[in-house]
């Protein structure tokens, strides 16, 4: 009641309690009423009061217990102090700056080397435009967040806080000074952001966000085709080198015939084969050759009488192709080595002889009669297999005929034998005009109407032949000169799988189709793993966002494409198909008569990306990821480095953090993941979620999430890999979608857990202790840190939510043997669990140094491996339906 009588005098504010309030006690009017509470500062209660004071009102200050009362007095006694100080003469007063801070506000700009500039007044700006290219996700906001701090002279220091999806170094930044105004500090802070980002690479030089097109100058605009060298002629090199008469190397040359003997010719080129050749003949589709190419034995011979001997044996099935007085084949192939031998067989097998006169001779053995060509009719040579019988009652008379009887069919019309014959129905009018070189029927002619080749069919069969054999050697010869091009390190190891790579070399060949399609899917997830783990070791810095769209630019169709034609690999490129109808012999004048690389060719971007994962797969498949890194560093020469080694000297290390508080809960998610970790750092920032920002002084698990993608369809891979049943790529495509797509991996982190035991002491009521053992389960997104209450309350919620929808996917999987891709779409919205499960692999891969085997012992553990074997054991159907049954729907 004395102080409410000291404020009608007007000696003191009113201070007054809510117990008096309680009471009834009067107020007496006034425009300011104060409740005071914890918060009030001495600033806000100067203010407050003056304001009442200069309307001449009454201020009144409601509390609530003694303390509020002991706080008032308190600043009470610090007002008088500030009053004090204010009316000392000898203090130092602070000046007013806010013009001084204008003119430097103006001043302050950042300028880049390209003459763009920056200054305060859009810096915010510009950083909110930078964190909006931020990838976006659910329970996250990318926005810049501001604080102040004013000091007592009023004077602003602010602070930005940036998205933890960026790294630790770059998610807070002060203003360099203290401004007059809030605004003003916030300006220089997002200056100082900005500067900070650009420092780090993720600004250009124009001061806007980094993207890819300022990384990858594509000098080739992308489009669906692309204009490249002409194929390389393999044969054009061999003719340099006839011209130049050096060194010849023999080959041995077999036609490995089954049921029959075998053929056996040299072929002499100037230029060594360095391998064995074994190249399938499909004569029918129930009969298949196999032509055998040794390696290369230095030779000297008299290559003339060579070249009369193979212009005999191609000229028996080839006639009229090429001019007749020219010999100088590019491809020479003779029965023997020895001149005089060729000489005798010159003669013996040179021209032609009546049919009569061969029969007279008893020339019956099968192989050794040749072809018959009719005397008067232009039709298609004939080929004996077998003679049954034929009539010979002495001298010829004129005008007589000798029939004959045998297994008799005209010589095939196909002359590309690479290529497997699909079973057709044949007629029974089809029967003379067999497409294979054996016949079944029996036929009868009259043999004085036909002569027959002095040369024996077998080699006229070898000259038949001989088109793909010398396609193959062509594809070879081409592997080999990429070969040395691509592995010329005398460090790297040497590519010994040479029939992979003419496989890889020639998307278009129908004959190795399913290889060819085989490789590209093991390459496509080679290159995706090597591509995804460099970016992410050599550029520390880069947030997911920018590695993702990287990433996604130079494994791309068009990404590929301009790679390749960088690199310069486009003549290696094979996209002619071998026509043997159209083949012509290769002269060494006419071959080099020919302009060499002078022409381009249009080819689709989507063939050459298959050539270069193609190639990625062949060398993987031949000696293992070493092998695949110099392919692929060949290949994109926009990528220097291909090693791991910046994780075992140290340099990716340095950018970690510098101090990582380990978490309590560390050793249980190792329990969980059966792995301890050296680096404690990275199982915490693989658990971090994005809306955390600014603990433990780490970033988030995108980075992570980004390699760990690549890690488990790369092991995924490896395990179809060593499967042998199958090689359908579009069986394994299905097989890998399945197990690597998101609602998968959220499925298994939802099932994924561990069992730990832990002993607990219970009195009774007698008051005897005992020890109880328990188990708990532990499971992993239980590790799931976040700041995101909705994101926070439903991770809570989940094991209620998705008991019964789980029990139903678990069935569909292990027993009925369906894949549920409808089941799983209720996982769709839980992305994030996903993301951890990816984060992990990556944590332990970089862990780990680059270790696969542990990243395989995981998903063996998780159950990822599991169920993949057993889609395969039980073939159980995983392609995705593109228009889901209404019933299964309903079911979900």
């Amino acid at each position: 009641m004395e102080t409410l009588q000291k404020f009608r005098d007007g000696l003191l504010d009113l201070i007054i309690t809510t117990d008096a309030l309680e009471e009834g006690i009067d107020i007496p009017a006034c425009n300011t009423v104060l409740n005071f509470n914890c918060t009030l500062n001495l600033k806000s209660f100067i203010q407050r009061r003056g304001r009442a004071r200069r309307e001449h009102s009454k201020f009144i200050i409601i509390l609530r217990d003694q303390e509020d009362l002991e706080n008032v007095f308190h600043l009470e006694s610090l007002e008088r102090e500030l009053v004090r100080k204010l009316q000392d003469d000898g203090r130092t007063v602070a000046p007013d700056n806010s013009k001084d801070d204008e003119q430097l506000r103006d001043q302050l700009v950042f300028r880049s080397s390209t003459g763009a500039q920056m200054t305060m007044g859009n810096s915010i700006s510009h950083l909110y435009r930078f964190c909006s290219e931020l990838p976006a996700q659910l329970f996250v906001s990318n926005n810049p967040v501001f604080s102040c701090e004013m000091d007592e002279c009023g004077q602003a220091q602010a602070v930005v806080r940036l998205p933890s999806n960026l790294d630790a170094s770059l998610q807070t930044f002060k203003s360099l000074r203290k401004w007059a105004r809030k605004r003003w500090a916030k300006e220089d802070a997002a200056l100082q952001a900005y500067k900070g980002l650009f420092h780090a690479g993720l600004i250009n030089d124009h001061l806007l966000p980094l993207r890819v097109s300022d990384i990858i100058e594509k000098t080739i605009p992308p489009r669906s085709h692309y204009l490249i060298p002409g194929q390389l002629d393999p044969w054009h090199d061999v003719a340099l080198l006839w011209s130049r008469r050096g060194e010849l190397f023999r080959h041995e040359l077999r036609i490995v015939r089954p049921q029959k003997e075998d053929i056996e010719l040299f072929m002499i080129l100037p230029v060594p084969l360095k391998m064995d050749m074994r190249i399938p003949l499909f004569l029918s589709s129930n009969t298949e050759y196999t032509a055998v190419v040794s390696s290369a034995r230095a030779i000297s011979t008299d290559i003339s009488i060579c070249q009369q001997v193979t212009r005999l044996i191609l000229q028996s099935v080839h006639q009229g192709h090429g001019p007749q007085s020219n010999a100088d084949y590019v491809n020479i192939i003779v029965p023997n080595m020895d001149p005089v031998g060729m000489s005798d067989f010159l003669e013996a097998h040179s021209g032609r002889t009546s049919l009569a006169v061969c029969l007279q001779q008893r020339r019956t053995v099968p192989g050794s009669i040749g072809l018959l060509r009719h005397v008067t009719k232009a039709c298609r040579p004939l080929c004996i297999e077998v003679i049954e019988g034929h009539e010979n009652q002495g001298p010829h008379k004129d005008g007589a005929t000798l029939p004959i009887r045998g297994k008799i069919h005209q010589l095939t019309r196909r002359r590309n034998f690479l290529n497997e014959l699909k079973t057709v129905t044949s007629t029974p009018t089809d029967k003379l005009q067999s497409t294979s070189l054996v016949g079944q029927g029996l036929s009868e002619l009259a043999a004085e109407d036909y002569l027959v080749d002095r040369l024996p069919s077998i080699y006229a069969e070898a000259a038949l032949l001989a088109p793909s054999i010398f396609h193959q050697i062509g594809v070879y010869l081409i592997a080999e000169r990429l070969r040395k091009e691509i592995f010329s390190n005398p460090q790297a190891a040497r590519f010994e799988r040479m029939d992979l790579l003419c496989i890889a070399l020639s998307p278009t060949d129908d004959a190795h189709r399913p290889e060819f399609r085989s490789m590209a899917f093991i390459g496509d997830a080679i290159a995706k793993f090597l591509i995804t783990r460099q970016l992410f070791l050599h550029h520390t810095l880069w947030h997911e966002g920018l590695l993702t769209s990287m990433k996604d630019s130079i494994e791309s169709d068009t990404g590929l494409a301009t790679a390749i034609c960088h690199s310069g690999f486009g003549p290696y490129l094979i996209t002619t198909r071998f026509n043997g109808k159209r083949w012509r012999p290769a002269f060494v004048s006419t071959t080099l008569s020919k302009p060499s690389r002078n022409s381009r060719r249009q080819v689709g971007a989507a063939t050459v990306a298959d050539m270069a994962k193609a190639l990625a797969g062949a060398a993987y498949l031949d000696n293992g990821l070493d092998q695949a890194f110099i392919c692929v560093a060949a290949m994109i020469p926009k990528i220097k480095s291909w090693t791991t080694m910046s994780l075992y000297d140290g340099t990716y290390s340095k950018s970690r953090p510098s101090k990582s508080l380990g978490a309590t809960t560390i050793v249980d998610l190792e329990g969980l993941l059966g792995y301890t970790f050296s680096d404690t750092s990275l199982a915490i920032e693989s658990m971090t979620h994005p809306s955390c920002v600014g603990l433990y002084g780490t970033t988030s698990y995108r980075r992570l999430s980004f390699l760990g993608a690549s890690i488990i369809e790369l092991v995924v891979v490896r395990y179809l890999h060593r499967q042998k049943s199958f090689i359908n790529s579009k069986r394994l495509q299905s097989l890998k979608s399945a197990v690597t797509n998101n609602m998968f991996l959220t499925f298994i982190c939802l099932t994924f857990y561990w069992e730990k035991e832990h002993d607990t002491i219970e009195v009774d009521s007698m008051g005897t202790p005992r020890v109880i053992r328990t188990r708990d389960r532990v499971l992993l997104y239980n590790f799931l840190r976040s700041q995101s209450k909705t994101l926070s309350a439903k991770v809570s919620s989940l094991e209620g939510t998705f008991t019964s929808h789980l029990h139903i996917v678990k069935g569909d999987l292990w027993e009925r043997g369906i894949y549920p891709w409808a089941g799983l779409s209720a996982f769709r919205d839980l992305k994030v669990l996903s993301d951890i499960v990816q984060s992990v692999f990556g944590a332990i891969y970089i862990d780990s140094l680059a270790s696969l085997q542990n990243c395989e012992t995981l998903a063996e553990r998780m159950g990822i491996l599991p169920l993949l074997e057993h889609f395969i054991s039980h073939n159980v159907v995983t392609d995705h339906p593109k228009r889901p049954a209404p019933t299964q729907m309903q079911n979900v």
